[in-house]
């Protein structure tokens, strides 16, 4: 049965496919077995939990097959923006002139900028800068805090410039 806008009962059999018109207003849960295409217009309000597993639980995907913007892997616990995630959180695009990732703390009186805790000894980076294909090392900083600078293994002292 499907509740219509106006409050009345309307039985449609829709287990060969369909279309309904009009506002749709559920009661209670909504299970569904297999897959679901959603288009929206409008802001989903409240909460919405997704349980789903697979390596595209949740996939916002532009223009119908223009490209996936926003990949959700629960299989692997990962997220992709612009690219399938091979990192737990992984971001790829191509874009000309300007930065693939920008952070802003508006904070006027004591903003941070962002915090990096990683690297549990000296042999593991914490951070590390390359070029854009990752072929070369621009600059590492390792786990005992030593910096390198065209160094990839900044072990010789606290900075280590070449």
């Amino acid at each position: 049965m499907i509740e219509s806008v106006l409050g009345k009962s309307v039985a449609a059999n829709l287990s060969t496919g369909g279309t309904v018109d009009g506002d749709l207003t559920i009661t209670g849960d909504l299970g569904v077995a297999g897959d679901v295409s959603i288009n929206l217009t409008s802001v989903v309000s409240n909460s919405t939990i997704i349980d789903a597993t697979g390596t595209e639980a949740l996939l916002v995907r532009k223009n119908s097959d223009g490209g996936d913007v926003f990949i959700v892997d629960s299989t692997n616990t990962r997220i992709g923006v612009g690219v399938t995630p091979s990192y737990l959180f992984h971001a790829e695009s191509q874009v000309d002139g300007n930065y693939v990732a920008y952070f802003k703390n508006t904070d006027t009186d004591n903003g941070y900028g962002v915090a990096i805790d990683a690297g549990d000894d000296a042999n593991v980076n914490a951070l590390q800068v390359r070029n854009y294909n990752g072929s070369s090392t621009f600059m590492v900083i390792n786990g005992a805090g030593n910096v390198g600078i065209g160094s990839s293994v900044p072990n010789e002292g606290n900075l280590v410039v070449q």
